[in-house]
C-alpha cells in the first residue's frame, strides 16, 4: 500500500491512502504538515494527547492509518512504516482503549541541522494494541475451555466406558455363576436318576431271583413229593403187577394240575348247584 502526497489548504499534506480500512472501507488519512506541527499523539509517560509530534496524522473516521517515510522529493510518494487507528471525525482522537503509541517530540523547528523533511512519523511506533490484545486473550481463553471441555469430555467418555467394561464384567460374571449352577443342577439329577435306576435294576434282580428260588423251591418239593430226585429223571410206571411204560416230571406235574384244578372245580360247582335249589 501506498500513498500520495498533494497539497492541501492552510498548510496540510493529504495523504490518499489505498486500500480497506478496518471498518472494511476505503477510507482517507489527513497529515498534519511541519507548518502547522498537526497531529495528537498519545505521550509516552503521560498517555495524554499531545499536540506537535513530527509525523503523526490523523485520518477521517476509523479507518485504516499509518505512519508514513517520504520517499522521493517534491510530489513524490509516501510508504507506510507502522499501522494504527483512529476514532472519530476530522480533528477526533486516538482511541486509548485500543491504543498505546509512543511518539518522540518533534525536533525544533530552528534546529536545521536535525530536521530531516522527507521522513515523517517515522518516530511514533504502535506500542500496543489493547484491543488486539484483548481479542488475542479471548483466543487463547477460548482455546483453553475448548481444551478443558474436552479433557472432561475424555475423562467423562473413560469413565463411561470403565463403567461400560465393569457392568459387562460383572454381566459375563453373573451368566458364568448361573450356566456353573445350571451344570450342577443338571449332574445332581443325572446322579439321581442313576441312582434310582441302579435301585431299579437291584430290585427288579431281587424280585428275579426271589421268584427263580421260589420256583426252584416248590419243583423240589413237587419232585420229592412225587418221587423224583431232578427233572429230567424218568421212572417206570406200573397198573397192577405189570408195568406200563415210563413217567417223568413234567407228566406227573400235568395231572397233579389237572387234579388240581379239578378240585378248585369242585367247590365252584357245589355252590352252582346250591344256587340252583
Amino acid at each position: 500500500m501506498e500513498a500520495e502526497m498533494e497539497t492541501g489548504t492552510q498548510g496540510q499534506w493529504l495523504l490518499s491512502v489505498r486500500g480497506p480500512g478496518v471498518d472494511g472501507t476505503h477510507g482517507e488519512a489527513v497529515y498534519l504538515g511541519p507548518q502547522a506541527h498537526g497531529g495528537n499523539c498519545l505521550c509516552e509517560e503521560t498517555l495524554e494527547e499531545t499536540p506537535g509530534c513530527t509525523g503523526c496524522f490523523m485520518p477521517r473516521g476509523r479507518v485504516a492509518a499509518y505512519n508514513w517515510v517520504f520517499v522521493g522529493a517534491g510530489r513524490g510518494k509516501y510508504e507506510p512504516m507502522q499501522r494504527f487507528s483512529y476514532v472519530g471525525e476530522g480533528q477526533g482522537r486516538w482511541d486509548k482503549q485500543e491504543f498505546q503509541v509512543i511518539c518522540s517530540p518533534p525536533a525544533d523547528a530552528s534546529d536545521k541541522e536535525n530536521s530531516d523533511p522527507h521522513v515523517f512519523g517515522a518516530k511514533c511506533v504502535r506500542f500496543a494494541d489493547a484491543r488486539d490484545e484483548q481479542r488475542r486473550r479471548d483466543r487463547e481463553a477460548d482455546a483453553d475451555r475448548r481444551w478443558q471441555e474436552a479433557l472432561k469430555e475424555a475423562e467423562q467418555q473413560r469413565q463411561k466406558d470403565g463403567e461400560d467394561r465393569l457392568r459387562l464384567l460383572e454381566l459375563e460374571q453373573q451368566q458364568a455363576e448361573e450356566e456353573e449352577r445350571q451344570r450342577q443342577i443338571r449332574e445332581e439329577q443325572q446322579a439321581q436318576e442313576a441312582e434310582e435306576e441302579r435301585r431299579r435294576q437291584e430290585e427288579e434282580e431281587a424280585r428275579l431271583s426271589a421268584e427263580e428260588a421260589q420256583k426252584r423251591e416248590q419243583l423240589d418239593q413237587f419232585l420229592s413229593k412225587s418221587g423224583f430226585t431232578d427233572a429230567n429223571e424218568r421212572k417206570s410206571r406200573k397198573t397192577g403187577m405189570m408195568s406200563s411204560g415210563f413217567t417223568y416230571p413234567l407228566h406227573a406235574a400235568v395231572r397233579a394240575a389237572d387234579i388240581q384244578a379239578e378240585e378248585e372245580q369242585r367247590p365252584r360247582e357245589q355252590e352252582a348247584e346250591e344256587d340252583r335249589r
